[in-house]
């Protein structure tokens, strides 16, 4: 069928801005796993890093994983890491 089915494509379009809302929203990072993503749960590639600021630095990742939505949609995956600070 030409056209398709516009409820199965609004269906596909509310999953696709889902999943793009979570890996904008962020995931953590640390030094010791880096980035995992939020939709496979394997570990990420930076693909680019912001400077601190303001005690945060703002990491972006793609996911590698050839299974995940993410990466067949090439969506980059946001991360922050925090400046942890040691209490005496």
């Amino acid at each position: 069928m030409i056209g398709g089915d516009m409820g199965h494509t609004s269906a596909v379009i509310a999953v696709i801005k889902k999943v793009q809302s979570i890996a904008e929203q962020g995931v953590e990072y640390t030094s010791y796993s880096g980035a995992i993503c939020p939709i496979c749960g394997l570990k990420t590639k930076i693909i680019t890093t912001k400077p601190w600021d303001d005690g945060a630095r703002v990491r972006y990742h793609k996911c590698l994983n050839d299974l995940c939505v993410l990466r067949h949609l090439n969506m980059q995956i946001k991360s922050v890491e925090m400046i942890q600070i040691k209490q005496q």
